[in-house]
């Protein structure tokens, strides 16, 4: 059995906890968080994810393995659908369908029930998530197959540059590219980027610093040229603009230069390194959580900004720790009884034998 590599699941984990802050301050937030302030909370966000499961899967070079994770994550995608329906058809019969449900598992949701405005937004990113690890894998796949070994890495390297050009064109132009829209080639990118930086190390603080100066003069300037502020994050991210992908390799280089100088498997971070080892989960939880505050937000009369947003992220985390708790023990009985109707029926073949 293979040693998980636990830098992976602590930023994994902090990755999940960073979702529920953004799903605090954004949807039920919008209310009372100011859009300057809320645009500062994507800085750590979604791409760590893509990026992270090219660099969990650059440590396991298997195209097959990869297609069973994503078969293994539709399965309990399915799984949460099937609960969260239940769900709700018991606290909101009269806006639950079953064609709610259906929408669910194909990843275009289409249903009228408040309870669910956090869980459509990250049905979508559930969407992109397959489709860009699928697009990549099978990507890479080739590339190795077709490549020589020294003409891998360069090769990748190349059609990392050419799909950033894509990107740009996209967010010139609109519309797509060979059938690809800027989102799904945006995150293609952080999933690449994944594997032409996992060997990668930065050699000091002072070049990491040297890196992160460069990087932040040229996103200041573009955001000065083209009269953007914080407030404008959130539409770049939403149009998957190149000022987005600039903006998120901040998040990625303090990763590449932490991943291999602290020790993650200390007993402090075990518990973000488990959150990490079941991200999904948490991510699934908080979608939850996250529309549940639409109820609770109003009855939270607090003046103070900074302490609103606290309160309310120590709520959204609580209510999807326990729903995150719940989702585990729900997933590991189902896991239990298929498990032993498997044997029970591996069995009964050997003995029909």
């Amino acid at each position: 059995m293979e040693k998980r590599v636990s830098s992976i699941d602590f930023f994994r984990g902090i990755a999940a906890l960073s979702v529920i802050m953004i799903h605090t301050v954004f949807h039920s937030g919008n209310s009372y968080v100011p859009a300057n302030v809320s645009g500062c909370f994507l800085l750590i966000d979604i791409p760590i994810f893509l990026y992270l499961t090219r660099l969990l899967y650059a440590y396991k070079e298997s195209p097959k393995k990869k297609l069973l994770d994503i078969w293994k994550l539709l399965k309990k995608w399915i799984i949460f659908c099937v609960i969260c329906y239940i769900f709700l058809s018991i606290v909101d019969k009269e806006n639950i369908f079953y064609k709610d449900f259906v929408s669910w598992v194909i990843f275009s949701p289409n249903t009228i029930s408040p309870y669910t405005t956090s869980i459509i937004a990250s049905i979508g990113f559930m969407r992109i998530f397959i489709m860009t690890n699928i697009i990549c894998s099978v990507l890479l796949y080739f590339l190795k197959n077709g490549s020589k070994k020294e003409e891998y890495f360069k090769n990748v390297l190349y059609i990392l540059l050419f799909m950033f050009f894509m990107l740009l064109t996209v967010n010139d132009i609109g519309g797509e590219y060979f059938g690809l829209n800027a989102t799904v080639i945006g995150y293609c990118i952080f999933f690449l980027l994944g594997f032409i930086s996992y060997k990668f190390k930065f050699k000091n603080f002072k070049q990491f610093l040297v890196i992160e100066l460069i990087l932040n003069l040229i996103i200041y300037i573009l955001f000065h040229v083209n009269g953007f502020t914080t407030a404008n994050i959130q539409s770049l991210k939403s149009s998957m603009n190149y000022l987005y992908v600039l903006l998120s390799l901040n998040s990625i280089f303090i990763i590449i230069f932490l991943k291999d100088r602290i020790n993650f498997d200390r007993k402090l971070f075990k518990p973000i390194n488990y959150i990490g080892k079941n991200a999904f989960y948490m991510y699934f939880a908080q979608g939850i959580s996250s529309s549940i505050l639409y109820f609770i937000e109003p009855n939270i009369l607090i003046n103070n900004l900074a302490l609103k947003i606290i309160i309310m992220f120590i709520i959204n985390l609580c209510i999807a720790l326990t729903i995150f708790v719940i989702l585990l023990i729900i997933y590991k009985i189902i896991d239990n009884i298929t498990q032993k109707s498997k044997n029970i029926i591996m069995k009964r073949k050997l003995n029909y034998d």
